[in-house]
């Protein structure tokens, strides 16, 4: 919108209702928390401004009291555009803000300097002196000089990005310029201890996985997994043998003959 008085941005509160009748939610509750909503929607919105918040906008207010008459048990009066009374729009669905609200001074904008008199929120604080002559501001160079009469204070002078304003009461004069910061480099020893971090995180990561895949291919295969353990031996039941000891005995002692006769024998 080329509107003035547009701003970039809002960011939103959300309810999260329900619209069935489950647990411990029942018909009462839901005509307590539907009349809640519409008030929220509708008159609460009255006190936004109040609290540092901008009110809800025909669109969005019509999109929630959409929702709101799903909520079960709730009475479906007081839920729409006609007899809500919010302070954006008028009950036809026109946007009142838009033709009510005031045009911003023409030192309220972006830039270096600001009004010193009150903005935004503070529009009715006042920096001047009755009686003031008014004041003036400049840039020049990347400094910003501040001059004017009839104020409760001297007006000082800093260094650009600082704070041109009052010495005594008052609010001071906002000036800034752009900064650039110098870069920083990141140490070695910075990058060598993250790449350490990055190669022991990579081996967490895969170590296990190879070394159960290793496991499952020598268990599949028959390899005994850890050290062979031998059972332990049973004990023999056979009879022990006997040793004879072999005894040299002289010739004249050792029976003669042979075990087989000779031919002829009988």
């Amino acid at each position: 919108s080329k509107d003035p008085r547009t701003y970039p941005l809002s960011s939103y509160s959300y309810m999260i209702i329900p619209t069935a009748l489950e647990g411990n939610f029942t018909e009462d509750k839901g005509l307590t928390l539907a009349d809640f909503s519409a008030y929220f929607l509708c008159e609460g919105q009255q006190q936004a401004e109040v609290l540092g918040y901008s009110p809800l906008p025909v669109n969005l207010a019509a999109a929630g009291l959409e929702q709101v008459l799903r909520i079960p048990g709730g009475n479906p009066a007081n839920k729409s555009i006609s007899n809500c009374n919010n302070p954006t729009f008028s009950p036809d669905g026109t946007n009142k803000l838009a033709n009510e609200a005031p045009q911003p001074q023409a030192c309220d904008k972006r830039g270096a300097d600001q009004c010193l008199t009150g903005t935004g929120g503070a529009s009715d604080t006042t920096t001047q002196a009755t009686g003031g002559s008014g004041s003036s501001a400049s840039s020049s160079g990347g400094a910003s000089t501040a001059a004017g009469g009839g104020l409760d204070g001297e007006l000082t002078t800093e260094a650009a990005g600082g704070a041109v304003g009052l010495t005594g009461v008052g609010s001071p004069v906002v000036a800034g310029s752009p900064q650039e910061l110098p870069e920083r480099g990141v140490p070695v020893a910075t990058v060598f201890l993250m790449l350490l971090a990055a190669v022991l995180g990579l081996g967490v990561v895969t170590l296990p996985p190879i070394i159960a895949k290793r496991r499952a291919a020598l268990a599949a295969a028959g390899v005994p997994r850890g050290p062979t353990v031998r059972p332990p031996q049973r004990p023999s039941t056979a009879a022990p043998r006997r040793l004879v000891p072999r005894i040299h005995r002289p010739s004249s002692l050792r029976k003669g003959g042979r075990a087989v006769p000779p031919s002829g024998d009988s």
